[in-house]
């Protein structure tokens, strides 16, 4: 092997290791140290709809989502996980909850 073959297929060898070492880093990323995948959902602004486990509202912005959740106890550990999506109409609208009631959200056409 000549010594410019040695030193190319060094280099190739460096580069392979770099990049598996550079995905076993973001496979292991934390929030707050880039990576940030996972969505973290702030939920101090939303409050259950009465007589409805499956729905609540986001307070600010009066929008409806189906809240699916569950959690188990094993032992002294707990596992869980949830997931939540916009609550939608017959005709396929997003929904609102106005004075108690749900309402479908029908944007306002632009004007001009």
């Amino acid at each position: 092997m000549s010594e410019g073959n040695r030193w190319m297929w060094i280099f190739i060898g460096g580069v392979v290791v770099f990049s598996i070492l550079l995905l076993l880093g973001e496979c292991n990323a934390k929030p707050g140290r880039g990576g940030e995948d996972v969505a973290v959902i702030d939920t101090t602004y939303f409050r259950p709809i009465e007589g409805r486990d499956d729905l609540m509202y986001d307070e600010q912005t009066k929008v409806i989502f189906y809240m699916f959740n569950t959690y188990e106890q094993h032992g002294y550990q707990g596992f869980g996980y949830g997931h939540m999506t916009p609550y939608l109409s017959e005709n396929l609208r997003y929904c609102k909850y106005i004075d108690g009631q749900i309402v479908e959200y029908i944007p306002e056409e632009p004007a001009g």
